[in-house]
């Protein structure tokens, strides 16, 4: 029950029994008779509203909810309340029924979700937290809106969640407070590290021996981290271990990011900033060359462009197969993470590029206008997986613009 979040439930029975109230309010109103006087048509409509208890719904259905008297004027939980209100516009805006044979957008469908995501974009993901009460609430809305309404509000072009909130949160001024970090938080940060870029040395039981104490250490560092005081000070190290604790238990090396839960995505992130910090620590910088800049994509035929895709895409996952492969990998890490040798660190960056290639060459097909039958089929076939697959509504339809056009010239012969 302490993962149920109350709020969020009531708000959507809530928004239930308003449908149901106002459709009853509808089909009696429209019973009553079009031809009542204006006056006895107010006075049977506000009967029914009484009846049905629509006053009392709607009263608490856009009740604001208290904040802290402490957290007055977080610009944080200001964004969080109107990201509320503006999502609610979107959800009454789009139960308003489409004309028949039309399936685009009503001008104020449109603009109810224009004003929702220009707010995500530019406020929510932007915004500092100043409080502890900002922090958590920033926190808990992030993670429960995907399980709610089925998609992320903060997703990076990667596929990565919550990245830009996690730094918001990251450098909140209550976080920092003149204060230096605990003990178990610096010492949970500093055992994940070394667990998950354990180098086993010397024989094979001296390592073993090594990475046991590792562990054993973990372990009581999480008996710590729950013992701490439930207080305000004690957030980022109860996280951080659940975290922790959570990647442990959960991570697989060959489950897909998506097939994880918001707090399983959140793990792998908190994850792969850990090693990032340990690489930047570690290694001088190197430059690498972009295989992209080094092709002449903007001079190449269509028929060129999809030749390019086509095979960055095939050579590009036999990359990646092999990345996963024994001969790729120094071990079997004990948490199941990736461990890649020498081999493995190349087929994984060859896999890289040739992704990077194959977005590069769609690219540009994109932003050709196609001369004649061979271009548009080859442009049309280059596009359309990607297209469906990103589930942008705007571009699916100047896509199904572009294959009606395609019908229409394959009829006339051109």
């Amino acid at each position: 029950m302490s993962f149920i979040n109350i709020p969020e439930g009531l708000r959507l029975e809530l928004e239930r029994l308003h449908d149901i109230a106002c459709n009853e309010f509808e089909r009696r109103a429209e019973a009553a008779g079009k031809g009542l006087h204006e006056t006895m048509r107010a006075k049977i409509e506000d009967g029914l509203r009484h009846h049905l208890r629509l006053d009392g719904i709607e009263a608490a259905l856009f009740l604001e909810p208290a904040i802290p008297t402490d957290s007055l004027g977080d610009p944080a939980l200001l964004a969080i309340r109107e990201t509320e209100r503006l999502q609610y516009a979107v959800d009454l805006a789009s139960k308003v029924p489409q004309p028949p044979g039309t399936i685009d957008p009503l001008p104020e469908q449109k603009a109810a979700f224009d004003a929702f995501y220009a707010h995500i974009d530019t406020v929510l993901v932007r915004t500092v937290p100043t409080t502890a009460a900002g922090c958590a609430a920033r926190a808990r809305f992030m993670a429960s809106y995907p399980r709610d309404r089925g998609f992320s509000l903060d997703e990076g072009d990667d596929g990565g969640q919550h990245l830009r909130i996690l730094d918001n949160i990251a450098r909140s001024p209550a976080l920092k407070a003149g204060t230096q970090p605990s003990r178990t938080l610096t010492e949970i940060t500093d055992v994940w590290r070394k667990i998950e870029t354990f180098e086993p040395e010397g024989a094979d039981d001296a390592a073993n021996d090594a990475f046991e104490r590792l562990v054993d250490r973990k372990i009581a560092i999480l008996a710590e981290a729950e013992a701490l005081p439930a207080t305000r000070q004690n957030i980022a190290a109860k996280a951080l271990a659940l975290a922790w604790d959570h990647f442990t238990n959960e991570y697989r090396a060959s489950r897909p990011r998506g097939d994880y839960e918001t707090s399983g995505r959140l793990a792998l992130d908190i994850n792969a900033a850990m090693n990032a910090a340990v690489e930047r620590e570690t290694d001088e910088p190197c430059l690498t060359p972009s295989l992209v800049t080094m092709l002449d994509l903007a001079s190449a035929t269509m028929g060129e462009l999809q030749a390019v895709r086509d095979l960055a895409e095939r050579i590009g996952s036999v990359a990646y197969a092999h990345a996963w492969s024994p001969r790729c990998q120094r071990r079997a890490h004990p948490s199941g993470a990736p461990d890649f040798n020498a081999a493995g660190i190349l087929v994984q960056w060859i896999g890289d590029v040739l992704t990077a290639v194959e977005s590069a060459a769609a690219k540009e097909a994109a932003g050709r206008t196609p001369s004649g039958q061979d271009d548009r089929e080859s442009r049309l076939s280059m596009l359309a997986a990607t297209t469906i697959d990103n589930g942008d509504p705007d571009e699916i339809a100047a896509f199904a613009r572009d294959l009606l056009a395609h019908v229409e010239a394959e009829r006339a012969g051109r």
